[in-house]
């Protein structure tokens, strides 16, 4: 079965080898370790990349659990939990 690209909001998303599940982990990964660097690598869309510079100016040190991960195709969903000091 082949997969159709990925599009957000219409907009053609860059294909990875990752899966999807992978792709959420590392964008977890790099919200905790503030690695600005991946979050910009990760976040095709410009308007996800500013409103997590905006979260996590105003929220410095936030920490990020992942619960469960459900995907299917190129949809994922997530139980994340948050918190910060």
């Amino acid at each position: 079965m082949a997969t159709e690209p990925l599009r957000v909001d219409g907009n053609l998303m860059p294909m990875t080898a990752q899966t999807p599940k992978e792709l959420l982990r590392r964008l977890f990964d790099a919200i905790n370790a503030k690695h600005f660097a991946t979050l910009d690598s990760l976040c095709a869309d410009d308007r996800l990349r500013e409103a997590l510079g905006r979260y996590l100016t105003g929220f410095p040190d936030v920490h990020s659990r992942l619960g469960w991960i459900i995907s299917e195709g190129d949809m994922v969903a997530a139980w994340v939990e948050m918190e910060a000091k």
